[in-house]
């Protein structure tokens, strides 16, 4: 009698067999060159993932360590100031400028403290005055004035004011206690930190 034919399923040991023959196959044609090359890159992989992670960790180290580390310590001012006058331009303008660095520089050898004030409303010598005196009364042991006003203004009053050292830069003011200041932006940066330094050290010997 004829029936249907039934296949037979292949047997588990014939796949393993074909896959074993497969893998062979693919080892002989790689050849032991070609296997060295996949595990060198799987390896290079590693390798190159363990740096990355150790460069983080080290970064990381660094950074937590650099913020529990000691506070920078404050800087420690004299009982000194030195005060510059401007117009309503205030550090703006160059002379200002070169004052003001002339000042810092003398403030940085001698540890004391610069202030500036620029006065506002018209450039004239009553307008001028008033923002003069208040630096007066600040204590400011020098008071450096910068534009035709301000000059004016030191010119008028500097005599009253016999305890403070005056510095005119761009004009013209005499007393005793008042120095003009002029020339090249250098000298003038310069010349005002010498006579800030000066007055400094006078005071505090």
């Amino acid at each position: 009698m004829g029936g249907r034919g039934r296949v037979a399923a292949p047997s588990r040991g014939s796949r393993q067999s074909r896959e074993s023959a497969g893998w062979r196959r693919w080892l002989g044609a790689a050849g032991p060159r070609g296997v060295r090359s996949v595990l060198g890159t799987r390896r290079r992989r590693v390798v190159a993932a363990i740096a990355g992670c150790a460069v983080v960790a080290g970064l990381l180290t660094w950074a937590f360590s650099g913020s529990n580390g000691p506070a920078p310590r404050a800087r420690q001012y004299l009982a000194f100031t030195a005060c510059l006058l401007t117009d309503s331009s205030g550090l703006a303008g160059a002379q200002a400028a070169q004052a003001w660095a002339g000042m810092q520089s003398a403030s940085l050898a001698t540890h004391a403290k610069v202030e500036y004030l620029p006065v506002s409303g018209g450039s004239t010598e009553a307008n001028a005055q008033p923002y003069l005196a208040s630096l007066v009364e600040r204590q400011c042991g020098v008071v450096v004035a910068v534009g035709a006003a301000q000059v004016a203004a030191v010119a008028a009053d500097a005599g009253r004011f016999a305890s403070v050292r005056f510095a005119v830069v761009g004009g013209h003011a005499t007393g005793g206690n008042v120095t003009a200041v002029d020339g090249s932006a250098g000298q003038v940066r310069s010349a005002v930190a010498q006579l800030v330094t000066s007055a400094v050290h006078a005071a505090s010997g």
